[in-house]
């Protein structure tokens, strides 16, 4: 938003002698601290204090869908609010899932087997997951007029970081309830687009009574002199604490900013507060942060070390695609730090950036090598499944020693190459390229060592499937079902055997199979 300079100048004044005057009264006011912040990683959201963007600044990030597989373009319509809950940025049909996925299942059912489905899925597994919160359906039963389904699958999105894809799900709802509009307001803020939320509270100011919003959209619109009676009639009103005051006066009028109290107030940060602090020029660190705030240092204006941590975080809850995490780290490291000293870039930057160098010139003799230590570098990262989709075409068709082609074998199991697999069954070269092609084919390996592998040779050989997911199959809540069992899935990630083996039996019995052959490649490898 561009403003005439004398003009902007004329309001900073104005502004400055409103606050001076009114300053005695807002002291005299009974402040109980900031509102509350919504609680973004479960619960009911809250009416949330915090802050805008520079109106001189706008930042557009845009992050691809998650690399659990490409999202169409999203359309969106009015929907009843009756079936928010039912809303979904993909169909059913394309995302291999039954059509009443969740319309036989008791909403408080859902939620409750939605909570125990961990974050820190990999593979196959969250690729399921994201298929599951994104997809349309019939609500549940008992889903009213809240919107508490589509709640709890957006706060599932933000807990991984999945911000593109909550937005979509949440415009794709057109939120007609304020606790659903706390959630699009905060996510359109992180990814500063947050035009349709605003626009939505100008038409219908209902949908949320926090001053800060107000002055924020306000703001955003270009209505400056709005925006200044609105932040000190909330002042007037006791509507807001006068540290927020400050924040908003400071973004409002930035010449003043060093003239006023800023110190944060000691409650966590939400968006809005970390997007004001930023805009005025304040140095935020976001790395202990939930992972959703990591998107704003994608840009690599925190620095780079930032930019790399950023990337890292989301391509390990699968929020980012692949392309965007290996274009960050093969990067030129010439990007700054905050505090204007290049940054070195880490391990991973390095020894990622040597393997699409040696891609590049095909050496092939140290290729071997490099690509041992990244894809080594990648499993410890978090990465190892958006390794394998990036980087498993191009590897195929490199000329490398026996280790590193076995390697790309394991490479292509990940990434669901089953054909290739299953005809190179009868030469495959080893004990373990074998065991990769017979679970391909849906068979039970020959030779588990590793815990995880005795886990999946136990699932792969059960012909029964866990009595309560039986139990849910029968009364036809699949999509309750699959939640139950991503959650056992969870537990297996974690050292429990049995769940592991319950799990990859489940998905088989609840007619998942190829994602079951993929859930236990993924184990068996190791990512």
């Amino acid at each position: 938003m561009k403003i005439n300079s004398s003009i902007w100048q004329a309001k900073t004044f104005a502004l400055a002698i409103f606050l001076s005057l009114s300053a005695s009264h807002v002291a005299a006011q009974d402040t109980d601290g900031p509102l509350s912040i919504i609680d973004w990683l479960g619960g009911e959201a809250s009416t949330s204090s915090g802050a805008a963007s520079n109106p001189n600044d706008e930042l557009s990030i845009d992050l691809p869908v998650p690399s659990g597989g490409s999202v169409p373009d999203v359309t969106s319509e009015p929907l009843n609010e009756s079936l928010e809950d039912g809303a979904g940025i993909v169909s059913a049909e394309a995302a291999q899932l039954p059509d009443l996925l969740w319309a036989t299942s008791e909403t408080d059912a859902l939620v409750a087997a939605l909570s125990q489905v961990p974050s820190d899925l990999t593979g196959e597994a969250r690729d399921l997951f994201y298929r599951l919160l994104l997809t349309s359906s019939s609500p549940p039963l008992g889903a009213g007029t809240e919107g508490r389904w589509l709640a709890a699958r957006v706060d599932r999105l933000i807990d991984m970081g999945a911000l593109e894809q909550a937005l979509a799900l949440l415009e794709a709802a057109a939120p007609t309830q304020p606790a659903l509009f706390e959630r699009w307001f905060d996510v359109a803020v992180l990814l500063d687009r947050p035009q349709t939320p605003c626009a939505a509270l100008q038409e219908r100011p209902s949908l949320s009574f926090d001053a800060d919003k107000r002055v924020f959209c306000l703001t955003r619109d270009g209505d400056w002199t709005a925006a200044v009676l609105t932040l000190q009639t909330s002042r007037i009103l006791g509507e807001i604490s006068d540290a927020d005051a400050a924040l908003l006066t400071a973004f409002l009028d930035p010449a003043i900013a060093d003239t006023l109290d800023l110190s944060p107030s000691g409650a966590p940060m939400d968006p809005l507060e970390v997007h004001m602090r930023r805009a005025i020029g304040q140095s935020i660190t976001v790395s202990n942060l939930p992972v959703a705030f990591a998107v704003q240092d994608l840009n690599g204006e925190a620095g780079r070390a930032a930019q790399l941590e950023a990337a890292e975080r989301l391509a390990r809850t699968g929020a980012i695609a692949p392309e965007i995490l290996f274009s960050i780290l093969t990067s030129s490291p010439n990007i700054e730090n905050a505090e204007g000293t290049p940054d070195i870039d880490p391990y991973s930057a390095q020894i990622i950036g040597a393997l699409r160098q040696n891609l590049a010139v095909r050496d092939h003799i140290a290729l071997g090598p490099v690509l041992q230590d990244a894809w080594a570098t990648a499993i410890a990262g978090g990465f190892g499944h958006a390794f394998a989709k990036y980087w498993g075409a191009e590897l195929s068709l490199a000329a490398l020693d026996r280790d590193a082609s076995e390697l790309v074998r394991e490479l292509y199991a990940i990434i669901g190459y089953f054909t290739g697999l299953e005809r190179s069954h009868a030469r495959a070269s080893g004990a373990r390229q074998r065991d990769l092609a017979r679970i391909a084919l849906g068979q039970t390996p020959l030779i588990a060592v590793l815990p995880a592998q005795q886990g999946v040779t136990s699932g792969l050989n059960r012909r029964t499937v866990d009595p309560h997911i039986a139990s849910l199959q029968a009364e036809g809540k699949i999509g309750e079902a699959l939640l139950v069992a991503l959650a056992q899935l969870g537990d297996g990630k974690d050292g429990n055997l049995s769940e592991l083996s319950s799990g990859i039996a489940s998905l088989r019995g609840l007619g998942f199979e190829e994602s079951a052959r993929r859930v236990a490649l993924d184990f068996w490898v190791g990512i």
